[in-house]
């Protein structure tokens, strides 16, 4: 009997490193996702002093030492991944303590293991977002308040840590319930007598939670610039619009399980996972005393019924304190042999999810931005998708699928205007909508932006390398005037020489053109935005920037 425990114990320490080792492999390898770009974009812009949302951005205050590590932006993105990885590591200590209130630490270890094996854990609970982050500081604030003693310090700890968890994000609200669960736990465990200490000890840190949220809220609002009230129509403070969007866009206006295929999706890959949580809250009933806290931890699981953005990392935040019924799960199996054929099923999926995800790199992304920092070697306004160059002003709205959505309905100002209010010579092509909007060849599926949008884009941009498009003009034979939208110095290619504005100027110079209305004659002829600007000799890379969400091992588009 000790040996078959001290097997257990084996294989589980054996499969957790594998979990670690592994995702510290995809920590480096695995293809960077759009909202990482996103996340760091906001860091930069904070630290460059261009941050003005408030909203969602709290992460920055805590994060901006990454912008001091040297090496490229994808590295700092890697950098940011290993931090979360410790937060992540930090998460499942607390899962681990919370589990051992329920339990055996053998089975708690299982809880940690049934976390690790669940579908999306490996490619995304250690993601550079909001939700590694705020998960940590969610599940330390109930570790504190379910295992300490009663002291003021501890409580004020655990309200403290609790706001930095609702400010980083909104959607650790969703962890409340877990704490109504831990102060049933610490109700029921203390003597009558002691019930009026647990009360005082949860209205401390309920008080220090709520005092919290409000200063440090005005301390992070007061550090930001001042919002631009002309980007969104109607001259409406755009965080204050998004105030209003947000519960409504991803809670009261959607079906129920609006995210049914990516939860599908992850049932088939956590299926051995959620059996030891079933079990796990069956055998709870028979508990009076953990029922109701153990059904309490698992209740974030409830928000996949109308949560809009349950999208794959979404799903490792949720399951931090559901995980806890798994170690009860795992003590009803009575025989070892069938816990230990368990983890060995779990290791194998483990090991397939990495394989399937080994090609779905940062090659392209890595490439693409050494090449825009080597055409534009200091710092440009741009549009993109989603801020894939983060040390650079990223101009236009954010086009994740909410973000789309705004700019059909009008809630977020057109491209034509951003790019005369901002100025951005630099376009890259790593969203769908840019594409099809300057070659509209490619049917790519996705409805067309604003026919003015797509005019100014395919008008005033060309290609310069790949998905790097600059500010340009290309002149037909017959043209005898052009407009500028991008005012700046362009590069006149062409043989012999061009006249514009009446002035003779010779093919292959450098020519400073204001934003309006210009004469031309002469003949065809490109106008590319800059003075010479170096264009790679190297093909552009052939693989995908972003990969589906489908893959097993993928950095996803939503």
């Amino acid at each position: 009997m000790i040996y078959t425990a001290n097997g257990e114990r084996i294989a589980l320490r054996s499969f957790i490193v594998l979990f670690i080792l592994l995702q510290i492999v995809v920590s480096f390898h695995h293809n960077l996702n759009w909202d990482e770009y996103y996340f760091l974009s906001h860091i930069y812009a904070f630290a460059d002093g261009r941050l003005s949302e408030p909203l969602q951005t709290f992460h920055v205050e805590l994060l901006r030492w990454l912008t001091w590590i040297p090496g490229s932006e994808a590295d700092q993105l890697v950098d940011g991944r290993l931090f979360m990885m410790l937060c992540e590591l930090g998460s499942l200590l607390c899962l681990y303590r919370l589990t051992c209130e329920f339990t055996s630490s053998d089975m708690a270890l299982f809880a940690v293991a049934a976390w690790c094996g669940a579908g999306y854990a490996l490619f995304h609970g250690a993601s550079f977002r909001a939700d590694p982050f705020a998960g940590f500081f969610m599940m330390a604030s109930l570790v504190i308040l379910m295992r300490t003693s009663c002291s003021w310090k501890q409580a004020a700890g655990a309200g403290l840590l609790g706001a930095l968890g609702l400010l980083v994000t909104m959607k650790s609200v969703l962890f409340l319930p877990a704490f109504v669960g831990a102060f049933i736990w610490r109700w029921d465990r203390e003597v009558a007598d002691a019930n009026k200490v647990v009360l005082l000890h949860f209205i401390i840190a309920t008080s220090v939670l709520l005092g919290g949220l409000v200063l440090l809220w005005a301390f992070h609002v007061n550090n930001l610039i001042k919002p631009d009230t002309t980007a969104v129509p109607g001259n409406v403070d755009p965080s204050l619009s998004t105030y209003f969007d947000i519960l409504d866009k991803v809670v009261l206006s959607q079906s129920v399980f609006p995210r049914s295929p990516y939860i599908l999706f992850w049932l088939t890959q956590s299926s051995l996972s959620v059996i030891l949580c079933g079990l796990g809250l069956w055998s709870a009933t028979k508990h009076k005393r953990t029922m109701s806290t153990v059904a309490l931890l698992a209740t974030p699981l409830v928000s996949l019924i109308f949560y809009r953005n349950a999208f794959p990392y979404f799903f490792p935040f949720i399951m931090l304190p559901v995980a806890t019924s798994a170690g009860l799960g795992t003590r009803c199996i009575s025989r070892s042999i069938f816990r230990l054929m368990i983890l060995f099923v779990m290791g194998l999926s483990l090991l397939m999810r990495f394989g399937v995800g080994w090609n779905e790199d940062q090659s392209s992304q890595r490439e693409i931005a050494e090449v825009a920092h080597m055409v534009f070697p200091e710092p440009v306004p741009y549009i993109d998708r989603n801020g894939m160059l983060p040390s650079f002003p990223k101009a236009g709205f954010f086009m994740s699928s909410w973000g789309v959505e705004r700019y059909f309905a009008s809630r977020t100002e057109t491209l034509t205007q951003t790019i005369e209010r901002k100025q951005p010579p630099l376009l890259i092509l790593n969203s769908p909508f840019l594409t099809q909007a300057v070659m509209p060849q490619l049917q790519l599926g996705v409805q067309a932006l604003f026919a003015g949008d797509v005019a100014t884009l395919r008008n005033n941009y060309i290609q310069h390398w790949g998905p790097i498009w600059v500010a340009g003009k290309r002149l037909p034979a017959d043209a005898t005037g052009f407009d500028i939208l991008i005012g700046g110095t362009y590069t006149l290619e062409c043989d012999g020489q061009r006249q514009i504005d009446r002035v003779m100027v010779a093919c292959n110079a450098a020519v400073s053109l204001a934003q309006g209305a210009h004469r031309w004659a002469g003949g065809a002829a490109t106008l590319r935005w800059g003075d010479h600007l170096p264009i790679p000799e190297e093909s552009p890379p052939m693989k995908p920037i972003y990969y589906m969400f489908w893959r097993a091992g993928s950095a996803g588009a939503k």
